[in-house]
């Protein structure tokens, strides 16, 4: 600083002083104000990667359950399958007995999924 030995005493500074002070106090402050502006532009740009990368991530997500193997079980063992989770809530102390047409359980529940389940789920009489 070119007022640095004025910060440490009480001294007037002298007219001269004073213009070096303010000119050099005003370059500090353009400076501050272009690193506010570069701070400013790399949080935009900041933002703009954040959102680009969660974009990538749910269409990486979206394909990768395409190759998900439950995809490729077998209708029957499909049907077994939904056999089995609707009587997963019975015990020996409680008999469950499945409400078909809930649409929160059993067989609608499974048939909300997708087309494929909804197959499944209709024909298998075993769940209605």
């Amino acid at each position: 600083s070119p007022v640095s030995h004025l910060l440490s005493s009480m001294a007037i500074p002298s007219e001269n002083e004073e213009v070096t002070t303010r000119q050099y106090t005003q370059k500090l402050k353009d400076q501050r104000l272009a690193v506010q502006e570069e701070i400013n532009s790399l949080f935009g740009r900041l933002t703009e990667k954040i959102s680009e990368e969660r974009s990538l991530s749910a269409a990486i997500g979206e394909s990768e359950a395409v190759l998900r193997p439950l995809r490729s079980l077998a209708p029957e063992i499909l049907s077994e399958i939904f056999l089995q989770c609707q009587f997963s809530g019975a015990s020996d102390e409680s008999p469950y007995i499945p409400n078909s047409f809930h649409p929160l359980e059993g067989p609608l529940l499974l048939s909300q999924v997708c087309k494929r389940w909804r197959m499944v789920a209709i024909t298998t009489p075993q769940l209605w």
